[in-house]
């Protein structure tokens, strides 16, 4: 990503200080017998979203899939997550799940898309009896 052009250094460097928390795999969610992988990609969380820029395009395998396949399985920082209704959107539908500190960098660099995927609430443990 850092080799695309001057405008994305700004968004290379945010990107590596928070590297770890920025940093997920995701896993499209396939019906049974439909091999799968794990691609590693930068998102924001956010109100129950996670939001990922699409720095290399809209015409990419792990979007396409996990779009087709509805959703998704997200590991970050060793925490799995389930998304659901993975679609891709516009800047301007994206915006307000981005963090304040990265939305004028993202704006200035007219990305192609965003897909935008909402989480899945996660199980509440109960306690036995």
């Amino acid at each position: 990503m850092c080799a695309l052009g001057n405008k994305m250094h700004y968004l290379c460097g945010l990107i590596h200080h928070a590297r770890l928390r920025w940093t997920l795999l995701v896993e499209p969610t396939y019906e049974e017998g439909v091999g799968s992988y794990r691609t590693p990609v930068v998102a924001f969380r956010s109100r129950g979203r996670f939001v990922v820029p699409m720095t290399y395009g809209r015409d990419v395998d792990w979007a396409r899939n996990i779009v087709n396949a509805h959703g998704c399985q997200i590991e970050q920082m060793g925490r799995r997550f389930t998304a659901s209704n993975a679609r891709v959107v516009d800047f301007e539908t994206a915006e307000p799940e981005l963090p304040g500190a990265v939305r004028a960098a993202f704006r200035t660099a007219n990305l192609p898309g965003y897909v935008l995927l909402d989480l899945e609430p996660e199980p509440t443990s109960s306690s036995p009896s």
